[in-house]
């Protein structure tokens, strides 16, 4: 799934010392930028993107549930028997604990047996750290110079390795991989 990518074309330019306006590097650029986001966030389990995000588990009967990552607000609540019959919940019955990473229902329950679809959006100050950014342009910057010596593609085969969908990742070196562990996602 391509990302917008938290590092822009200039920020790229400036880190290669390269001032081109010609159109078809400034595609390159974008695309470099592109493979490499896609690369990071892939690694990392998450995005930076100020997206709505939908967690869905099974209900236990509970009023509680955790999600992985922080919410703001919640903009939806829908379940679904076996049959796939949707039901609305009231999105005014569920309260944010723990900084967004709990969900508490408030006289009602998460009916065991439904499929619940939550739908919340990320905080607005869940911004892309600094050190993810500088990774990204790092590989970025890779992408763009292996790209001009001669064989037109965004790839360094000798770094690279297919994903399980046939995706192909440039592969972290070690020193990305240090910087980028306090943000990766173990689930």
């Amino acid at each position: 799934m391509p990302y917008p990518s938290p590092v822009l074309v200039s920020d790229l330019q400036n880190y290669l010392n390269d001032s081109s306006t010609d159109p078809d590097i400034i595609y390159l650029f974008e695309q470099s930028l592109n493979a490499a986001t896609d690369r990071v966030y892939t690694y990392l389990g998450r995005d930076y993107t100020a997206s709505a995000r939908t967690v869905i588990f099974w209900g236990d009967g509970g009023t509680r549930h955790r999600i992985a990552e922080e919410a703001a607000t919640i903009l939806s609540w829908e379940y679904r028997d076996t049959d796939g019959n949707v039901s609305l919940g009231d999105i005014t019955k569920l309260k944010l604990f723990e900084d967004g990473l709990l969900i508490i229902a408030h006289d009602v329950t998460f009916l065991p047996g439904y499929e619940h679809h939550i739908t919340f959006m990320p905080p607005l100050t869940l911004l892309c750290p600094d050190a993810v950014r500088q990774v990204i342009l790092e590989i970025a910057a890779t992408i763009y110079e292996e790209s001009k010596r001669g064989r037109g593609i965004l790839v360094i085969e000798s770094e690279w390795q297919t994903g399980t969908s046939g995706e192909r990742y440039k592969e972290l070196d070690e020193r990305h991989e240090k910087i980028l562990a306090p943000y990766r996602r173990y689930l």
